[in-house]
């Protein structure tokens, strides 16, 4: 089975956030699964990393904890195989976090795609713990 250390030359499981104080972020374990805070109280999924060269791309596995704002969302139509998003390791030992939303399948379009927390201009995430 393929590990973050081999695929990266770098261990990148653990916590991940932009703001460590006030984001859970993403929590990425040595098995390539993870577990994303979307939406802080409202939408946390599972997700898998899949190596791509230097970057991960990240896919929807399922939601593993809604709201309110979260049940409402279309969850039966969400792709499993189009990446909700990409992860690259910067040389300064952040994480480059780019967010593509969630594909619709039905609507062939994209969705949530500003609305995560997390989503800023940069969105770099730094290591918060080793989980």
């Amino acid at each position: 089975m393929l590990s973050l250390q081999s695929a990266l030359g770098n261990d990148i499981s653990g916590r991940w956030s932009p703001d460590c104080d006030a984001l859970n972020g993403i929590v990425i374990k040595q098995d390539l699964t993870s577990r994303l805070e979307v939406n802080s109280n409202q939408i946390h999924i599972s997700a898998r990393l899949i190596p791509s060269g230097e970057r991960f791309a990240l896919l929807l596995q399922e939601p593993f904890d809604l709201g309110r704002g979260g049940l409402q969302l279309d969850w039966n139509n969400y792709s499993k195989e189009v990446a909700i998003a990409e992860l690259k390791l910067n040389q300064d030992g952040s994480l480059n976090f780019l967010w593509n939303g969630f594909y619709d399948s039905r609507k062939k379009a994209l969705t949530w795609i500003k609305e995560p927390d997390f989503v800023r201009e940069n969105t770099d995430f730094y290591r918060c713990s080793d989980e």
